[in-house]
């Protein structure tokens, strides 16, 4: 399979494909959801290092974690409770208090744990 015929793929698709190994396949999620999860996180942290540091781990964190998905559920709401839970794992680690952001929080109570 080419670079096209994976770009028109789903997410979830994509996931199952990386799965299944398709190293290109996390190419893709990483393209699409790097600048999004390091928006998410620059608008919490205020640091631009930490916030890049932080997008690493939550992909990181989503390889480790990829044979847990399944595709029954919607990637991008799996793949933003891994990113709010990398924050605040840092946030704890490191004693800062920040109130959270109350209707990113609702949409999450909502969406299954990785």
């Amino acid at each position: 399979m080419n670079k096209n015929e994976f770009a028109v793929k789903s997410d979830e698709e994509l996931m199952k494909l990386y799965q299944e190994g398709e190293q290109m396949a996390f190419e893709l999620i990483f393209q699409r959801y790097s600048g999004k999860v390091l928006g998410f996180l620059s608008k919490r942290l205020f640091q631009a290092q930490i916030s890049q540091d932080l997008t690493q781990d939550v992909f990181l964190k989503l390889h480790r974690s990829r044979m847990q998905y399944t595709q029954s559920l919607a990637f991008a709401p799996w793949l933003f409770s891994i990113t709010r839970n990398v924050w605040i794992d840092y946030l704890k680690k490191n004693k800062i208090e920040q109130p959270l952001d109350q209707a990113f929080l609702e949409k999450l109570a909502s969406a299954p744990a990785p």
